[in-house]
């Protein structure tokens, strides 16, 4: 819920942000534990998603500190929870690590594409907006529940190709 005094004065701070955009997180932040660094995919995937869909304005939102994804409207450490919240409510997709944003984006129903690495079982963390992109093929050692990836290459996290994710994006953008 937002209040209209907050709607007003999102609307107002963010006046000259694109209509049409997406959000874009693209790691899980910065003095995360080693467990949650596992979820991190490619920045050189997210990167490709937003040179391939130029007619979306992607919005980075996170912490200062995290890498800024080129082309993307940098917004990291730069909003509040509330004006963040708001922010996806008005998105078109997010595109994101599994995290806080993926379960806040179901509030508002708002097409959510998520890499999913092996930390983690991502059953449980689907809602009718995500649309999981998975390895391929799916790796034994996943999901590992670890703190660190003992598995060289690391195929829960390389073997999420761009191509799928590119393909989900672009299924979600047409609907």
């Amino acid at each position: 819920f937002f209040s209209e005094a907050e709607v007003n004065g999102f609307k107002l701070k963010f006046a000259d942000l694109p209509r049409d955009y997406g959000v874009l997180k693209a790691t899980v932040g910065v003095n995360r534990t080693n467990a949650a660094e596992l979820k991190n995919w490619k920045l050189e995937g997210f990167a490709r998603v937003v040179r391939e869909f130029p007619q979306i304005s992607w919005l980075q939102v996170g912490d200062f500190g995290e890498p800024v994804v080129p082309g993307s409207i940098n917004l990291l450490g730069m909003t509040t929870l509330r004006e963040l919240l708001w922010i996806l409510s008005q998105a078109k997709i997010l595109l994101s690590v599994e995290g806080f944003l993926t379960h806040a984006s179901a509030a508002f129903n708002v097409p959510t594409v998520v890499p999913f690495t092996g930390g983690h079982e991502p059953k449980g963390l689907l809602y009718p907006c995500t649309v999981p992109v998975l390895p391929t093929p799916i790796p034994v050692c996943m999901p590992c529940w670890g703190s660190t990836c003992s598995i060289d290459g690391m195929p829960c996290r390389n073997d999420i190709s761009e191509e799928a994710v590119l393909a989900a994006v672009t299924k979600e953008i047409l609907q």
